[in-house]
């Protein structure tokens, strides 16, 4: 039998937005950012701010503090994604015209009510992504404590499909997508155009799982049952229909132990390699989900840029946005780090509509 003792679940929308590259419809003066993220200059100013230390949002704000955002700091660290990523150890100078965001800490807790009998303790961690073209709130929740993949399945639908979720201060629970309006609310008038901001949400969310460590045996691939295939493909699509693609079909497959199930912005890692309690394994599992994670959301707020940017094509771009525009084309076409979820999304239809809006599919 399988019993899992740690796993990451890592769940981000993704928000678009132009409206720091637009010129209001009754001024010709453009929108500003009290972060300063609409210029390369002010961006970059940021940044090395960011880069010497996690700075209050309080003090870039006269004092005032925000109302969701807390302390802003850099995105990039000891980790070697992002220069994996890059070709390149990133820099402030590189944040911008590489199209890295900035990442920020929330002002408030949050707390997850796992279902009923769900032993684990469940610990929730709440983030943001900001680019200077919009944002993805970020929840990143351990679980550790003995637990099923059944049992794991189960609270991943019940965090997409229940009221789980507790602010702090907040009596009322809230559901994952009535978290994510609140935190957006507050992130538009914190870091963008308040209620010209005029951003668009993605359909999806984006979810990563990987088991951290485990006991006992291993789930391998030609020995899942229906039902274990079906838990599968539910923790990977766990709100909306579900998928009637074959299991087969959402798999990459390094042997029988070692996979990634994936369906649309949904990914499960299972590798059992990194599993076992030796050497630096649980260290390079927990950087291989990061970098899935990252390599991910990254990619996909690019995929939102470009659509966002072809949807105004008869409109003049400035500068600014057209540079990155170019950097979103060039990631997505030429990516110089690409896993199995990259993959997957990267052979998406709709990075190919973002990238080829003129073709048909």
């Amino acid at each position: 039998m399988t019993t899992l003792t740690e796993t990451r679940i890592d769940i981000a929308d993704r928000h678009t937005t132009l409206c720091l590259f637009a010129a209001g419809k009754k001024s010709k003066k453009k929108n500003t950012s009290i972060l300063g993220l609409g210029t390369e200059e002010s961006y970059t100013d940021l940044y090395i701010q960011a880069d010497q230390k996690k700075v209050t949002y309080a003090s870039l704000n006269d004092g005032k503090a925000g109302k969701i955002l807390d302390k802003i700091f850099r995105v990039y660290g000891p980790e070697k994604y992002w220069k994996k990523s890059l070709g390149f150890q990133p820099g402030p100078s590189s944040a911008w015209t590489e199209g890295l965001p900035l990442q920020a800490s929330f002002v408030s807790r949050i707390r997850v009510a796992p279902p009923s009998g769900f032993t684990a303790k469940v610990s929730p961690v709440p983030q943001v992504l900001l680019y200077p073209f919009g944002w993805s709130s970020w929840i990143s929740l351990l679980v550790v404590g003995e637990h099923t993949l059944e049992e794991l399945a189960l609270l991943v639908d019940h965090l997409f499909n229940q009221r789980s979720f507790n602010i702090e201060g907040v009596s009322d629970a809230k559901s994952l997508q009535g978290l994510l309006d609140d935190i957006s609310r507050d992130i538009r008038s914190d870091a963008f155009c308040g209620t010209e901001t005029k951003d668009s949400e993605a359909n999806d969310k984006a979810i990563v799982t990987t088991v951290l460590a485990k006991h006992g045996g291993a789930p391998a691939l030609g020995a899942l049952s229906q039902l274990d295939q079906k838990t599968l493909k539910r923790m990977v699509r766990p709100a909306g229909p579900e998928t009637l693609q074959a299991f087969e079909k959402l798999v990459f497959k390094r042997d029988e132990l070692n996979y990634v199930v994936y369906d649309q912005m949904g990914r499960f890692i299972w590798l059992d390699q990194l599993l076992r309690p030796e050497g630096r394994n649980h260290q390079n599992l927990e950087c291989h989900h990061n970098n899935s994670f990252r390599s991910l959301v990254q990619a996909w707020q690019f995929e939102g840029l470009l659509t966002a940017a072809s949807a105004g094509l008869r409109l003049k771009q400035p500068a600014a946005l057209q540079g990155l525009v170019a950097t979103a084309r060039r990631h997505l076409e030429e990516p110089r780090f690409e896993n199995a979820t990259l993959r997957a999304f990267l052979e998406s239809k709709d990075v190919h509509s973002a990238l080829h809006p003129n073709d048909k599919v």
